[in-house]
């Protein structure tokens, strides 16, 4: 194995460059060059992100002293099973100063971190460029040639890479009674190059064992780029990524997250996507332009386009149409009209395979449109009870003495299915509410 370091490249690259073969020392070399100058220019850009999130539960329980080695060698002995699948869906863009997030068809593009966005489940950012700089533009960044390979019909050049924990920007974030905290890991892995074109293909990220106090063991990352053409220049971009958290209680998480429609964004623009949502939530400063309803006013909604689950994900846009008019209490006064838009977002996707195969679909509603001009809306779900979710099953499927699943406020439970197509034109009953209190920025 040949140990590359970037002090030794310069001298030996007017003499390699002579030999047919690639020397891996001048295409590490002329490789970092490249990103160093390609993410020094990155345009403001966007693009549409699909996260596919899986969590896997141990077949058999898992004692609390175990130890991680030990949990890896007793997975491969009883596989996992998958308990449960969601599906989110972003807007993330590459900002002055790192990656932002926003909620699909958001205007203006909403500035936010990915914690107050995407509140549970396994996620990471970094691909548009954190870890391009964090390995490539890292003088502490440690390089070994690893040998050649053929990936999708191309020759490749395989480097083994490692970043010590004191120059790393990885940060594992995890809760504590305290709120939230990071921990900076050293992490390693290998980056594939085409000797020709020397773009990088394929990066691969695995963090050092993790302390405890993080709940996990390790955190391991894939990431895909491609060259895109955006505005006037070429840049190197995310394809796809897949991230696999192992917790410390046998529990793993994983994400598949693909990236679409890359383009370049100006703070004011609309994001529009390709997908079978409804028409956009309204500006926000437009919405607060106007006084909310009054709570405790019964609301018959009918989808105006279906949520289909096997595509459908939460941040979707959603609308509805008001289908009988609302009076006011004790009043002539018709705040809400029949035929009124609603408009929203899909808060939940997910799908349950044990002990009993159901989906959960949640909807927050957050304006209504009346004569072109929108205004708050928030309604709580009228379900059975006082029921915050609503439940349909299917006959048959439900076996004696089966525990009914609860799913979150203003969520539809559909029992004994893998998938569920709420049509156009499906009605539900809601109440207006209070609205939310905005979140702290």
């Amino acid at each position: 194995m040949i140990r590359l370091f970037p002090g030794v490249l310069f001298a030996a690259a007017a003499v390699l460059r002579s030999q047919t073969a690639p020397d891996p020392a001048d295409v590490l070399h002329r490789t970092r060059a490249n990103i160093v100058a390609a993410t020094a220019r990155l345009p403001k850009y966007a693009c549409i992100q699909t996260i596919d999130r899986t969590y896997y539960t141990p077949s058999q329980p898992v004692r609390g002293d175990q130890s991680c080695d030990r949990m890896s060698a007793d997975k491969k002995k009883s596989p996992l099973r998958l308990d449960t699948a969601d599906r989110v869906r972003l807007d993330v863009a590459q900002g002055e100063k790192g990656e932002i997030n926003s909620w699909p068809e958001a205007t203006p593009f909403d500035i936010a971190d990915i914690d107050r966005i995407v509140n549970r489940g396994p996620f990471g950012t970094g691909s548009f460029g954190g870890y391009l700089v964090d390995i490539f533009d890292n003088r502490a960044t440690r390089y070994a040639y690893q040998g050649d390979k053929t990936r999708d019909g191309r020759h490749v050049l395989v480097y083994g890479y490692a970043v010590p924990q004191n120059a790393s920007h990885y940060g594992i974030q995890y809760g504590t009674p305290e709120g939230d905290s990071r921990w900076i890991t050293a992490y390693s892995g290998t980056f594939e190059v085409d000797p020709v074109s020397l773009e990088i293909g394929r990066i691969t990220v695995q963090t050092s064992e993790l302390p405890a106090k993080t709940g996990l063991c390790a955190a391991e990352s894939t990431l895909d780029y491609q060259r895109l053409q955006i505005g006037d220049g070429s840049f190197l971009l995310p394809r796809q990524s897949q991230i696999r958290l192992t917790l410390r209680d046998g529990r793993e998480t994983g994400a598949e997250i693909g990236f679409a429609d890359c383009r370049e964004y100006q703070a004011q623009s609309v994001v529009h996507f390709d997908t079978p949502s409804a028409t956009p939530v309204a500006p926000v400063e437009a919405i607060e332009k106007r006084a909310p309803l009054p709570p405790g006013l019964a609301v018959e909604l009918r989808l105006t386009a279906p949520i289909d689950t096997d595509i459908a994900a939460a941040g979707d846009a959603v609308s509805a149409t008001v289908v009988h008019a609302v009076h006011a209490s004790r009043s002539t006064e018709i705040p809400i009209p029949a035929g009124a838009a609603v408009h929203g977002r899909l808060t939940l996707v997910e799908r349950h395979f044990v002990p009993l195969a159901y989906v959960v679909v949640g909807i927050a509603w957050e304006s209504l449109e009346t004569g072109g001009e929108p205004s708050p809306f928030s309604a709580n779900l009228e379900g059975s009870k006082g029921s915050s979710s609503l439940v349909t099953s299917l006959a048959g499927t439900m076996q004696p003495k089966t525990p009914i699943p609860d799913g979150p406020p203003n969520s539809f439970v559909f029992l004994g299915e893998k998938r569920h197509v709420m049509a156009a034109g499906a009605a539900s009953y809601w109440v207006t509410g209070d609205p939310p209190a905005t979140p702290p920025k």
